[in-house]
């Protein structure tokens, strides 16, 4: 195996534009990375899903298993680039990273859906996302949009879909709670929970999927303000300390 520095965020030079010619070819995230030398947030995130599909930790940092993995690249002449593949997924029932990874993309790729009209809680996505989740046109759909995500992720991995089917905030959170899915520090992949007050008692009040970072979310049913009762699907950046969060 050919010795490798470590790589993370702000690290540049040469070897950085290999690594981002190898995820260009191996991950092709869309629009692909720009070569030039520089691991910005782009980059950090493409590591990610490499990370979370080849079942490593999921920390954007490319180390010795990051670095094996793209290694195994076949880039002989002539020859398409591949990787070998995956060991078998676990049992049906388990839940698995690339499922996860999965759900990001697809509610990442919803990105700038809105309301038609704007205001009204409906639309054709809108009503697909609370179709989804089992209540009506119409409904807020913060949550039923995440539940669609995981919905749509699970159909196409072929694996359950880890959460339970609910459009109501507070709902998720009592079923995390109980069944020990709350976690303090977030990653890649987690359904946040705002905090906030319902019927003047501490509840949550909103929800979306962390992205990465501390913390880049994507979340429906928001603005550019970040309201529990916006206009569409928007990524946004929040802070940990207003959330709960829940690792399925």
């Amino acid at each position: 195996m050919i010795n490798r520095p470590v790589l993370r965020q702000g690290s540049f030079g040469q070897i950085v534009r290999e690594l981002q010619t190898k995820l260009n070819q191996v991950v092709r995230p869309v629009p692909p990375l720009v070569v030039d030398g520089s691991f910005g947030a782009n980059t950090r995130q493409a590591v990610m899903t490499l990370q979370s599909g080849r079942r490593l930790t999921v920390d954007g940092v490319v180390g010795e298993k990051t670095w094996a993995v793209l290694d195994q690249v076949n880039s002989g002449p002539g020859a398409p680039l591949q990787l070998p593949l995956p060991p078998p997924l676990p049992p049906t029932g388990v839940v698995i990273g690339s499922l996860v990874e999965k759900a990001v993309q697809i509610a990442i790729a919803e990105n700038g859906v809105r309301e038609e009209p704007a205001g009204s809680n409906r639309g054709a996505k809108v009503d697909a996302y609370n179709a989804a989740a089992g209540v009506g046109n119409g409904a807020l759909w913060c949550m039923s949009f995440v539940y669609w995500s995981f919905q749509q992720a699970a159909a196409q991995v072929g694996q359950p879909n880890p959460m339970p089917k609910t459009a109501y905030c507070p709902f998720l959170y009592q079923w995390a709670k109980d069944n020990q899915k709350l976690v303090t520090t977030p990653q890649r992949g987690d359904i946040f929970l705002v905090k906030g007050l319902r019927d003047g008692k501490p509840s949550v009040i909103h929800t979306g999927i962390v992205t990465g970072g501390s913390i880049n979310t994507v979340e429906g049913n928001t603005n550019n303000d970040g309201s529990s009762n916006g206009i569409g699907v928007f990524t946004r950046t929040r802070s940990a300390s207003t959330c709960y969060f829940v690792r399925l």
